[in-house]
């Protein structure tokens, strides 16, 4: 995460918008947890939607995602509404 909230302080600088996706995310975790608080604390734009650490996501490299989109989905809504 700190990477990305070095990015995050150069895009709000340079008046850009941004918004974090998580992924690979484990719920219920005091680590997601933090990150969360982390993001409210420093008014930061994310998406709702998290993609959970998945091994077979891993599988798909190069290939098409099938049926299963694993909150893929979810962050295109968010999207979508967003651009509403």
């Amino acid at each position: 995460m700190q990477q990305t909230w070095v990015t995050a302080e150069n895009l709000v600088e340079s008046g850009k918008s941004y918004a974090v996706l998580l992924t690979r995310t484990r719920s219920h975790t005091l680590a997601l947890a933090a990150v969360e608080h982390e993001m409210e604390e420093r008014e930061a734009s994310y998406f709702e939607a998290q993609i959970p650490l998945r091994e077979d996501i891993k599988n798909f490299f190069g290939h098409s995602f099938g049926k299963d989109l694993y909150g893929y989905e979810d962050v295109f809504k968010e999207i979508e509404e967003a651009l509403s």
